[in-house]
């Protein structure tokens, strides 16, 4: 069995607790306890089907910050009783056993595609140890998470995000807590504005829409069915938003006739909220700006700690060639999946550092052709498109994707029977199937894409593509793209 990963001891001072679901953020925050730590997750986890209660989640989030992104596999984790003060409530025994008894029982469910999932219990151990056995004369408790769970939270290289656990963590209900994970992933840490859910998809990754068995029938068990009753949820978890965590969020209802269907979520970040859990005072505004383009690549750590072991200018440049060469790779065999990795590769190497040397040596006029660099863009432009489209898809609801088929050969067959008639003969499969279904998403579901998705104009400047080129280039270069593109 492996061994116990003990927690570091350190909360201290007496927090105010009204009741069980209350958290004093402030001493959580002051015991350092809790200041750095990371909830990294894969996507599929983040949006599975789950039914905790508030303090259960509240352990489950704990433990999972104690992940190491460098751990092979999940340890038990001892979790002293002086540690949890804070977030049970005093004398938090009865809760803390309580709530670790209840995730041995607890099932979640991760969608698999295709109507398929896969279900199993979050923990397989869950253990009291009283004071007087323990070895350190201080009382604690165990728990393990379920081996199944190894893929969705060890050894993460893609489909995954980061979340700090103080952002969730003082939550003060379950639902607030479970929304504000599912719009941090879909959000890709709030890299996406808006975000368009079916309501009952939704539901289902709330815990709210869950299948059961009903005299031999599987049924759905539904919960606030009415939309004003969902809406008054919905409201509660804004208003815990702005009180704890960076995320704000705005919502409205799509409506089919009269019944809604849909939800579509505006989030920014709280004002004066930066985008990551760490002092920026004292710092200069590039630094900052630095310290921002880092986070937005997905760099977790410290960014002010490697801006002032290399330098603003060459941290820098490190992020502009790591964009180069993530754009230069998408579409290749081997496309670069983690990009603030490379950075820090580009960093420590002197790579970067000698880069933006030459690039202040060198005193000879390099021609620039604008065609060149428009290809460039519409080929890094395609790419990000059809990645976007993949992963379009494999959001859509399930019912969504099922008929979705039948309306593309509907639609072909009035818009391009030429088309149609070529995919008759290829069996809708191939390149030209692909072709045509990304065509598809594109015209039908574009208020789920980002605008760098539809316009390309928009997707150079967002980039960088642009910059330094000169007024008269740039409108070379962007009158290229309006023709190509248009």
């Amino acid at each position: 069995m492996s061994e116990a990963r003990e927690s570091v001891p350190g909360l201290r001072g007496q927090a105010i607790i009204t009741d069980e679901a209350s958290l004093d953020v402030e001493l959580y925050r002051e015991s350092g306890q809790a200041t750095d730590s990371q909830i990294r997750q894969a996507n599929a986890l983040a949006k599975s089907s789950q039914e905790l209660d508030l303090l259960e989640k509240r352990l489950l989030l704990i433990a999972m910050s104690r992940i190491n992104s460098t751990d092979t596999e999940l340890l038990t984790h001892r979790i002293y009783m002086h540690e949890l003060t804070e977030v049970f409530g005093e004398n938090p025994y009865a809760r803390a056993k309580r709530a670790a008894e209840g995730l041995l029982r607890r099932v979640v469910h991760v969608a698999r595609g295709n109507n398929s999932y896969d279900q199993f219990q979050w923990t397989t151990l869950a253990r009291y140890v009283s004071s007087a056995s323990s070895d350190t004369g201080e009382s604690y408790i165990e728990i393990r998470l379920n081996e199944e769970l190894s893929p969705y939270l060890l050894e993460l290289r893609d489909r995954y995000n980061v979340i700090p656990l103080l952002d969730v963590l003082p939550l003060q209900s379950f639902n607030a807590q479970r929304l504000y994970e599912i719009l941090w992933h879909d959000s890709h840490a709030m890299r996406k504005q808006f975000l368009t859910y079916d309501l009952k998809e939704l539901k289902w990754e709330l815990g709210l829409r869950s299948r059961k068995t009903e005299r031999g029938k599987t049924v759905w068990v539904e919960k606030y069915k009415n939309w004003r009753d969902f809406r008054k949820l919905l409201l509660r978890a804004q208003s815990e938003f702005e009180v704890h965590g960076r995320l704000s969020f705005e919502f409205e209802p799509i409506t089919h006739g009269r019944v809604t269907r849909q939800i579509r979520f505006q989030l920014s970040y709280k004002e004066g909220a930066l985008p990551y859990a760490l002092p920026s005072s004292g710092r200069s505004q590039p630094e900052v700006a630095v310290a921002d383009e880092l986070y937005a690549l997905g760099y977790t750590q410290d960014p002010f700690r490697l801006i002032d072991e290399h330098g603003t200018d060459v941290v820098s440049q490190a992020i502009r060639m790591g964009h180069r060469a993530h754009a230069a790779s998408q579409g290749t065999r081997n496309p670069l999946t983690n990009l603030p990795g490379f950075v820090r590769h580009l960093l420590t190497s002197g790579m970067a550092r000698d880069s933006l040397r030459a690039e202040s040596t060198t005193q000879v006029a390099v021609a620039v052709d604008p065609v060149a660099i428009s290809q460039t863009i519409l080929e890094a432009f395609d790419n990000h498109r059809k990645e976007s489209l993949v992963r379009l898809w494999e959001t859509l609801p399930e019912e969504v994707k099922d008929r979705t088929p039948s309306l593309l050969r509907l639609d072909l067959e009035v818009r391009n029977p030429f088309l149609y008639d070529t995919l008759e003969r290829t069996g809708w499969e191939g390149p030209s199937y692909t072709s045509a279904l990304n065509t598809y998403l594109l015209r039908n579901h574009s208020d789920s894409l980002d605008g760098d998705v539809l316009d390309v104009g928009m997707f150079a400047e967002s980039r960088g593509y642009l910059k330094g080129l000169g007024k008269a280039l740039v409108k070379q270069v962007t009158d290229f793209l309006e023709k190509e593109a248009g």
